[in-house]
């Protein structure tokens, strides 16, 4: 259970009696506690090193898939970790195997210290999301490095200068519940060469340009600016109207004109749940890139001839287009493809927490 919260961003249940435990003996933090200490507020904080430390385990197919996601599902049934949305934690997981995928070195026991956005896509969505050339975004995938090891929840408005941060820690982050239109992003960066407008919003310059050393500051003339990788998370058999699913992916919409235009954005819809149930093969013959366009008050997709009135409750949304990646269920990730074992119990855990046998067992 601690393998998989180090990384995951859960909290754990204030009454349970093993969350002491946790504090205890497997390096969980307690934040907060009651007067009489029955009240204990416990997670992972944000830790990229002990994060990094779990990898091993977590690439283990058999330690995966036979101990860790069944505890964690047994202790989901017993209350002792809040489980939030079932099918963003299940993302989550998902996200952290593709990634650690795509830092596996030639030997499968080195990891990469930064892997491209397209390597990352490539685990989720094959070739299909590895050879995606984003309208909206000038640089090449293959240039945007990216690498997280854990996640963290997010309580507050995302803001271009925390992706620097998030970048830092090797974090991603659940944003919080009411966040429009985005449950999950991932920070990448972006190498700014000379000549480049280093004032723009979302550049931050490079250590070494910010030395007092005069010749380092000549020789040295690269900056990084900062992007992120946005998941709205569908836990569901099948999502009809991928009009709406997509007008909410639109800048203005998630971030309410907060988040600056340069700032880049790769747009990715995880529909986790499709697959579970047979009736869902009409879904899976949709089109994986999808196009949004937004005129005159009115959203529309590549793959429909219709266009859908924009709800008059909304803020004023600017007129444009940009595309995003559809991810039908766990059986299109690239990465599960050959890892049926783990397919399955995430599967399961999707379902939510197994039915007790009986109330005393621990």
């Amino acid at each position: 259970l601690a393998v998989f919260l180090s990384r995951v961003g859960l909290f754990l249940s204030q009454l349970h009696v093993g969350t002491s435990e946790m504090v205890a003996n497997h390096m969980a933090t307690l934040l907060a506690a009651d007067a009489g200490r029955t009240g204990l507020l416990v997670t992972y904080v944000s830790d990229p090193m002990l994060s990094e430390s779990a990898i091993a385990l977590w690439k283990n197919d058999d330690y995966v898939a036979g101990t860790m996601l069944p505890i964690v599902r047994r202790a989901l049934t017993y209350g002792q970790v809040l489980e939030g949305p079932l099918g963003e934690t299940v993302a989550v997981a998902v996200m952290l195997m593709a990634m650690d995928s795509a830092r596996s070195g030639d030997d499968n026991n080195s990891l990469k210290d930064w892997v491209s956005v397209s390597d990352f896509l490539y685990q989720l969505g094959g070739n299909r999301a590895k050879g995606w050339k984003i309208p909206e975004i000038k640089t090449d995938p293959d240039q945007m490095l990216t690498c997280v090891n854990h996640f963290i929840q997010w309580h507050r408005e995302i803001a271009v200068e925390d992706l620097a941060v998030l970048t830092k820690r090797r974090a991603g982050c659940i944003l919080r519940r009411n966040q429009n239109g985005v449950d999950l992003l991932i920070p990448f960066r972006v190498e700014k060469h000379k000549g480049e407008d280093d004032t723009m919003p979302g550049v931050k310059r490079a250590k070494s340009e910010q030395s007092s050393d005069k010749t380092t500051q000549d020789e040295d003339t690269n900056s990084i600016r900062f992007g992120a990788i946005i998941f709205q998370v569908k836990n569901c058999v099948q999502h009809k109207d991928m009009k709406i699913v997509g007008y909410k992916l639109n800048r203005d919409y998630m971030f309410g004109g907060d988040m600056p235009t340069d700032v880049p954005l790769v747009r990715i819809v995880m529909e986790i749940g499709i697959g579970r149930d047979k009736d869902s093969a009409s879904t899976q013959r949709g089109k994986s890139i999808m196009e949004v366009t937004i005129k005159d008050g009115k959203v529309g997709t590549s793959n429909s001839q219709t266009s859908l009135k924009i709800p008059s409750s909304s803020e004023p949304i600017q007129d444009g287009s940009f595309e995003f990646l559809r991810l039908k269920g766990l059986d299109g990730i690239q990465f599960l493809s050959n890892r049926d074992e783990v397919k399955k119990i995430l599967k399961e855990l999707l379902r939510g927490p197994i039915q007790p046998t009986k109330w005393w067992e621990p």
